[in-house]
């Protein structure tokens, strides 16, 4: 028997779980990497071969994996393909422009879309409030709502002194956000992603709530990075004239972070038993044209009950983490394991 410890990630603490209980019949043997438990082995009695790595349990192809794990690639085939998405556009980072050079030069390409190009960009075409993103980003990491342009600069600031090689730069859409997870073509889960706030007690500085918040989530298996999300949190204050140190009305909501990422302290709700069937069957869809398995669709929509609604596509992901849906309650922790369960169960 393997001992579950609390860092492993969601995927392999269900495995290990799933497997303890006897629960993957056609399983033989599993190994897991015992210091961080981030990457796992599963032995078929067939002799294949599975690997977990983080979120990834190894479903989907290479080339279906790397298109959406790329942004930009994923919304051009969406857009090919004729599904809404939030106007915007990518831009090469300069390190990456110099290391091109040669190439360019050699088959006469031009680089259209260069990082000094982004201010002009967001003024004359996306326009304000926009986000800026990695193209290649995960969890929230690096991702800016900009609502001026000094925040415009300010961000790109940033994001020139990393290692990305593109930036997204795209519209603001204003409407709820959800995730919805689809696998082998099956609609699993609908639930909703909303930005890390806190509530005012009246007496409590923004600091303490936000402690507090974080020592919740630990409780429910969330971790939160607050000394990473530091910068954002700061922003998001800036805008209200608030500090870490000013105390919100008893009752009082604050938004303190853009972006609704659950891995970064946002909030989720179970709307499973709503999402409307003609929205099932378009992510189903999505899914099948981007010949992935499993994947969580980032999706926006005004009102999920009704066929007819706005809606745009944010992102597709195609090694969806479950741990977050998993700790609204016992009937979404059961569904999870059920995926889980009909994943490894299942011999490559």
């Amino acid at each position: 028997m393997i001992s579950i410890k609390p860092h492993y990630t969601s995927a392999v603490k269900a495995l290990i779980r799933l497997f303890d209980a006897g629960a993957l019949t056609n399983v033989e043997h599993i190994w897991v990497e015992p210091e961080f438990g981030f990457v796992a082995q599963v032995r078929y009695k067939n002799s294949h071969v599975r690997y977990v790595h983080g979120a990834s349990v190894d479903v989907n192809s290479d080339g279906a994996h790397n298109v959406a794990t790329a942004k930009d690639y994923a919304k051009t085939f969406l857009i090919d393909f004729g599904y809404h998405t939030p106007h915007g556009q990518a831009f090469l980072l300069p390190r990456r422009v110099a290391e091109l050079q040669s190439y360019l030069e050699t088959n006469h390409l031009e680089v259209r879309n260069t990082f000094d190009a982004v201010p002009d960009y967001v003024m004359m075409t996306v326009g304000l409030p926009c986000f800026i993103k990695p193209n290649d980003g995960y969890r929230g990491v690096d991702v800016y709502r900009c609502t001026s342009m000094p925040e415009v600069h300010d961000a790109l600031k940033i994001l020139e002194t990393r290692t990305y090689n593109l930036i997204i730069v795209e519209e603001a859409i204003n409407l709820p956000e959800y995730r919805v997870v689809i696998y082998d073509g099956q609609f699993i889960a609908c639930y909703s992603k909303s930005p890390l706030s806190v509530r005012g007690d009246g007496h409590s500085t923004i600091a303490e709530l936000l402690r507090a918040s974080q020592q919740a989530m630990l409780a429910a298996g969330r971790k939160l990075d607050l000394a990473a999300l530091e910068p954002h949190i700061e922003s998001r204050l800036k805008r209200s004239n608030l500090t870490e140190q000013s105390v919100i009305p008893d009752g009082q909501s604050l938004q303190l972070l853009d972006m609704a990422n659950l891995s970064v302290g946002g909030s989720t709700e179970d709307f499973t038993n709503m999402l409307h069937p003609d929205w099932q069957a378009l992510c189903i869809q999505i899914a099948s044209d981007l010949n992935l398995r499993l994947v969580g669709i980032d999706f926006m929509c005004a009102n999920i009950t009704r066929p007819d609604a706005d809606y745009t596509i944010i992102e597709v992901n195609a090694a969806p983490s479950l741990n977050n849906y998993a700790s609204i309650g016992p009937e979404q922790a059961k569904r999870v394991d059920a995926l889980y369960q009909s994943i490894f169960n299942s011999p490559t």
